[in-house]
């Protein structure tokens, strides 16, 4: 099957369509490196721009990714995109619910390092500005497909133990949460829909302005902050899950804070 000029379906999607296929057959593996823009052009008597047109659409939905200055790759996607879904009824589930939904996750630590608290950290930690922190920043992979980049921050009296098997975790908290005989007792979540930005893309292997839901997580144990993190999650992997019951109290303190 070649490119049909005659065809009402524009050039590009024509293109798109068979290096989908290719790529969902399994006959461009992942992580191949596709031929360049130039010769693809050549080999379906196409113009670069209709090519580019065509990676870019691919990019966009996850089946290639782009390494600045050696060309464009297959993901590593499994077959089946299943996604994840996030039951907050549960808050030390997380690595359950990667599970439950067929996923074998795997973190990797990209920085750690001792920082003063930046202000909006120190605020939700509940403690002075730029006092020392533990921070972590790690990429959380499932079946081979990066899905998250996150930024945590812990406390020195909470991170002064930690070690390599807890900052490898996906289930950190509910880790040392275990070994410091903490409970978990409440957490704040922000959520919003935000576009990838350049330096998040690369790491996720997406297009910058790629939709992305940012998550904003403080975790109490006995009303004291221990971890604040801030998240960036592949919208078209992930999913949150929540569980609301109608109390007086509850919707009296909501209508409160609508009204201020």
């Amino acid at each position: 099957m070649g490119i049909t000029r005659t065809s009402p379906t524009p050039l590009y999607y024509q293109l798109e369509l068979m290096l989908r296929k290719q790529i969902e057959s399994g006959s461009l593996p992942p992580n191949e490196r596709l031929p360049s823009e130039l010769e693809l052009a050549r080999q379906f008597g196409v113009s670069r721009i209709t090519v580019r047109r065509s990676l870019e659409r691919l990019a966009s939905q996850g089946l290639v990714y782009r390494r600045s200055g050696k060309g464009t790759y297959v993901s590593p996607l499994p077959r089946v995109q299943v996604k994840i879904e996030r039951n907050l009824a549960n808050l030390l589930g997380f690595e359950e619910d990667l599970r439950r939904s067929g996923g074998v996750p795997e973190v990797r630590v990209l920085k750690k390092e001792w920082i003063p608290a930046p202000e909006d950290v120190a605020s939700r930690l509940e403690i002075p500005p730029g006092t020392e922190v533990f921070h972590l920043h790690r990429l959380g992979i499932v079946d081979g497909t990066p899905l998250w980049v996150e930024e945590r921050y812990f406390p020195k009296s909470l991170a002064a133990g930690l070690q390599d098997h807890h900052i490898e975790s996906p289930s950190i908290v509910a880790l040392l949460a275990r070994e410091y005989g903490k409970k978990i007792t409440a957490a704040s979540i922000r959520i919003e829909s935000v576009g990838a930005t350049k330096e998040v893309a690369a790491l996720l292997h997406i297009r910058s302005g790629y939709p992305l839901l940012a998550v904003q997580f403080t975790t109490y144990a006995e009303d004291v902050p221990i971890d604040a993190m801030q998240a960036y999650f592949r919208g078209d992997r992930y999913a949150y899950a929540f569980r609301l019951e109608a109390k007086n109290a509850g919707i009296l303190r909501l209508q409160e804070e609508k009204a201020r």
